[in-house]
Formats: C-alpha cells, structure tokens, sequence
C-alpha cells in the first residue's frame, strides 16, 4: 500500500467518525433519538479531528512518529468508548423489550474507529516519499 493511499483511508475513516458522532448513537420508541453529540459522541468528534490533524501533519510536513502515536491513541480512545456505549444499549435494549435500538452513528462510529487504527498502523508503515528540499546552486570555483 503506498503512503497517499494509507493516508486517505485514515482520513475516511476519520471523516466516518466525525460523521457518526454528528448522527444518532441510540433511537427509542422508533421516533427520539440520541445524537452521539449528547454525550460520549464528543469523543469520538474530537478524535476524528485530531487523527485528521495528525495525518495531514505527518504526509505533508514528514513529522515523526509521535503524530502516528497521536492518532492511534485517539483512535483507541474512540473505539473503547464506542464499543463501551454500544454494549450499554445492547443491555437497555434486553431491559426494554426493543423500545431502544442503537443507532446508525455508534455503527460508523465504532467500524471507523476500528478502521483508523488499522488505517493508521498501514500509515505508518507504508514507504512514505518526501519530496527533497531545493537546494541553491553552487557557483563554479575557477
């Protein structure tokens, strides 16, 4: 996989979470439905940018490693906290008899956050093309 296509899966997979964070994590009743914005969505808002930032910084800018660490962290953040929240409906939906239903926000949430760390793994692995610096000409000695 080359660098450019590692680094725009990473930023899909950033931009899906951003997404899911901005739709409905939980619907009760088929009509009221809770935006992932309302709570614990925030994480998973912040951590696609912040994954978004890191990206751009290391392909463009060739930063270090730490932007890949950044991103994983944030990644891992997201995924934890999804996965955490999509088992808490799982149990309210057992409690309700179907009354509540996990919305289509904590899905993307929670396969984009799972995407960008390996997304972010195949990154930071992936041959990465820096383009050399121009140097000024050096005048002839005679």
């Amino acid at each position: 996989m080359t660098h450019k296509a590692a680094a725009i899966w990473v930023g899909i997979s950033a931009a899906l979470m951003v997404v899911g964070a901005i739709g409905p994590w939980a619907t009760a009743f088929g009509v009221l439905s809770v935006a992932g914005t309302d709570g614990d969505g925030l994480f998973a808002l912040i951590a696609g940018l912040v994954i978004g930032a890191m990206t751009l910084l290391r392909y463009y800018r060739g930063l270090g490693a730490w932007t890949i660490v950044v991103g994983l962290l944030a990644a891992s953040i997201a995924a934890a906290v999804s996965i955490y929240d999509m088992v808490n409906i799982q149990s309210e939906i057992s409690n309700s008899h179907g009354l509540v239903t996990i919305g289509w926000g904590l899905w993307v949430d929670c396969i984009a956050s799972v995407s960008a760390i390996v997304a972010l793994y195949r990154f930071w692995r992936s041959p990465s093309v820096l383009r050399p610096t121009p140097q000024p000409p050096v005048a002839p000695t005679a």
